[in-house]
């Protein structure tokens, strides 16, 4: 919405550009040989792979972002949440969940998913019953890294309440780890 204070970190890949693409601008597009030895330093905060090619986000393309004194926006994997939480990056975490399973089944009613196997195919009874599930288990095994927690229930609902925990997050102060402000032994 605003470019001029949010932006997302460039991803990297190992897949070929596609004609319209540029790299270092959709992606960072790299060899597996260079991918793999980023991953071996530990320098993604999240990879994976998909259709072959290996995709991630970087610490130093997130640090590039916070370096042009622009907010970063990520969407990670679970997983990757301690990674983000860190003396540096400071982290603000805003989990959007699904809603109730019925008012699931409700609202995508005539909507369509995009998986690795169909292409906008209808969501069908076990898509609704798998997203509830995965709900379930991230919030079972990261709530306490949540700083807000919005149910996707109405689309224009959850951008507002989206934009508004994005403010307060830069304009209320935040609860952080002690270990963020005092100096370590190591400092």
């Amino acid at each position: 919405m605003n470019p001029n204070i949010f932006q997302g970190a460039i991803p990297h890949t190992t897949r070929s550009p596609r004609g319209y693409e540029e790299s270092g601008r959709e992606y960072y597009f790299t060899s597996r040989e260079i991918f793999d030895n980023m991953v071996y330093n530990n320098r993604f905060f999240e990879f994976g792979e998909y259709k072959g090619s290996l995709y991630g986000t970087s610490i130093d393309a997130v640090k590039e972002v916070l370096n042009s004194g622009k907010i970063c926006i990520i969407d990670i994997e679970p997983n990757a949440i301690q990674a983000v939480r860190t003396h540096e990056l400071r982290a603000y975490i805003i989990y959007v969940k699904p809603p109730p399973l019925e008012r699931l089944r409700e609202t995508r009613q005539d909507s369509y998913i995009t998986t690795n196997y169909y292409v906008n195919r209808p969501f069908k009874d076990e898509d609704f019953q798998e997203m509830e599930e995965s709900a379930r288990k991230i919030e079972a095994q990261y709530w306490q890294f949540f700083n807000q927690v919005i149910v996707n229930d109405e689309l224009q609902d959850s951008c507002v309440q989206l934009l508004t925990a994005v403010r307060r997050s830069q304009d209320e102060p935040q609860w952080v780890p002690a270990c963020w402000i005092r100096p370590t032994a190591g400092s």
